[in-house]
This record gives structure tokens, C-alpha cells and sequence, in this order.
């Protein structure tokens, strides 16, 4: 067995020390006053997710907080700290000092947890429940102002009671039932499924017979059918809305239709959309409303139906 090599460690001259403080807005100002030599610029989308935090009572104190260099210049904490600034709110924060200057390179290089990892949820899940805000929610649908108040589909205070609500268990539940999302199984179709359980258009169990027929209808990744014959596939699909039939036939072969908003018409592209969740998303929606799905034709986004439907106003 050969010899370990030992690495002598290298005990800093200035041995730094940590604790807890309570942090009024007024001492952040203070600290953020430190905040000379900062490489990473402000962001407002992350101190406003911070805010919401606050401002929802979800702050906890964590290893995480405000960290000073042993010239007394801030590394770590402008966003914590400018979040207790604009909410004025008091926290307990950890703040580390006399740590050496370069230490800034080794802050928040890891890999960021994501809502699977804090949630526990499978990312199918996770996914539908945000398609409904993607379509709402302006830049690309990742944030905006709703009832007056910012919003973010990365925002997990925001997000955590749809996650977690009725939106988010009905999305589960067919994730149980199969986790694939590939062309008639896709995130936006099961979203709308969900939202339409929701809002009365379909029972929760016409619902879910919806989603499991398209279950046994859906295709491998090398296009070919799973299940059934093509005379047991026939038979499954007279169970489905003529709307939503005439959407499976569009989608089996690449096809997707848009909505010309001058003309107030629908159209076929070949080409796959930008957003295409949103899109099946509100495309199913009226395949399952029973005023339209017995028309071979789409009529026109719903878009107010979604925002009724998650109390959005």
C-alpha cells in the first residue's frame, strides 16, 4: 500500500467567524453600503422573488446570508439585502466576516436546486402546472403582474399553492398513470385537461377516462403505436370529442393550428410554434368544452377562461 501524501493546511491569519443577526432595514442599508467590489450585477427579478418571500412570511434562517471579506468589503447578501431594504422587514440572517478576499469566486458557483428538488415533484408535474402562467405571464411567460403583484413561473412562494393545490394534484395524478409527454401527451394537453376539471367543463372522471384514452393512443419515440390494434385504436378514439379527434390527427402529423388574430381564424402550420404547450393547451381546452367539441373546427383562444379558472383577475 503506498504512503498518502498529506496537504498541509493553510491556517488564515484572520480566523473568521460566523453568527447570527437580526438584520433591520436599516443596518442592511448600512451593509449594502460595503458593496464596492461586487463582480455580479443587481438583479430586480431576484430581489423581487426574495420580497414575495418576506412579504409571504416564508423567510427561515439558513447557512445563507451576508458574508464580509477582511477588508470589511461585502461578498455575499446584496440580494437579502436590498429584499429587507424595499420591505422593510426585520430577519434573522447569518453573517460571516474576516473571510479572505478571493472567496467571492467560490459564492454561488454549484449547481442551483431546482422545484424537483424542492418539492419532490416529478418534473411532468411541475411543467403542466406552469404551462397555464407561461400563457398569461409576459417575457415568454416567465413573469408579469398578477392581481397587482409580481409574478414568476421560477418563483416557488409564488408558485408553491398551484404546485400544491388542485392544479398540481390532478397533474399528478396522470402523471402516475404515465410520465410520458411526447405528442398527444404533452404538458400543455394535460394542463388544459386539468384546468377544464377545474372550471366544470368536464367531470374529473370524464377527465381522466380523456387522459387515459389518449394514454393507450399515444406513440413510442420511434413513432409507432403502443397499444391495440388499429381496429381497438378506432374504437378508443369514438370515445373522444370530434374537436379533440381532429387535434390527435393534426398532431400525428406535425401539424399545429394557429390562431391569426387579424382574421379571427385558425390555421394549419407544419412548422412547430413557439410556446407549443400553450398553444395544445388552449387548443384541448376547447376540445373538451361541450358548446364547441362537437365542431370539426377551432374557434378562438380562451384565454379569459384560464384566468377565471386559476382566480387571476
Amino acid at each position: 500500500m503506498k504512503n498518502l501524501k498529506l496537504t498541509r493546511l493553510t491556517v488564515p491569519e484572520v480566523v473568521p467567524t460566523a453568527q447570527y443577526e437580526l438584520i433591520t432595514p436599516e443596518i442592511a442599508a448600512e451593509y449594502l453600503v460595503k458593496n464596492t467590489r461586487n463582480y455580479r450585477k443587481l438583479s430586480q427579478a431576484k430581489v423581487s422573488v426574495l420580497t414575495r418571500e418576506l412579504l409571504a412570511g416564508e423567510w427561515l434562517p439558513s447557512t445563507q446570508g451576508i458574508g464580509f471579506d477582511t477588508n470589511d468589503v461585502m461578498v455575499d447578501g446584496q440580494h437579502r439585502l436590498w429584499a429587507i431594504v424595499q420591505t422593510k422587514i426585520s430577519v434573522m440572517m447569518l453573517v460571516c466576516r474576516g473571510l479572505v478576499p478571493v472567496v467571492k469566486n467560490k459564492i454561488d458557483v454549484g449547481n442551483k436546486r431546482t422545484f424537483g428538488d424542492l418539492t419532490g415533484l416529478p418534473n411532468v408535474v411541475i411543467a403542466s402546472v406552469r404551462v397555464p402562467f407561461r400563457a398569461i405571464l409576459s417575457g415568454n411567460g416567465r413573469f408579469g403582474i398578477l392581481k397587482g403583484k409580481p409574478a414568476s413561473t421560477s418563483d416557488l412562494t409564488f408558485m408553491r399553492k398551484y404546485l400544491f393545490g388542485k392544479l398540481g394534484k390532478l397533474n399528478e395524478e396522470m402523471a402516475k398513470v404515465c410520465r410520458n409527454t411526447n405528442g398527444i401527451l404533452n404538458v400543455g394537453i394535460r394542463a388544459a385537461i386539468a384546468l377544464s376539471i377545474m372550471n366544470g367543463t368536464c367531470s374529473k372522471k370524464e377527465g381522466m377516462d380523456t387522459f387515459n384514452t389518449l394514454v393507450f393512443l399515444r406513440k413510442n419515440a420511434k413513432g409507432g403505436f403502443v397499444n391495440g390494434s388499429l381496429l381497438e385504436r378506432e374504437e378508443a378514439e369514438k370515445r373522444l370529442p370530434l374537436l379533440l379527434r381532429s387535434l390527435i390527427k393534426k398532431i400525428e402529423i406535425g401539424v399545429t393550428p394557429m390562431y391569426d388574430q387579424d382574421k379571427g381564424v385558425y390555421y394549419d402550420v407544419s412548422e412547430t410554434p413557439r410556446e407549443l404547450a400553450t398553444k395544445l393547451m388552449f387548443l384541448t381546452m376547447q376540445a373538451l368544452d361541450s358548446t364547441m367539441n362537437d365542431e370539426e373546427n377551432f374557434v378562438s383562444p380562451c384565454h379569459a377562461t384560464v384566468v377565471e379558472t386559476l382566480n387571476l383577475k
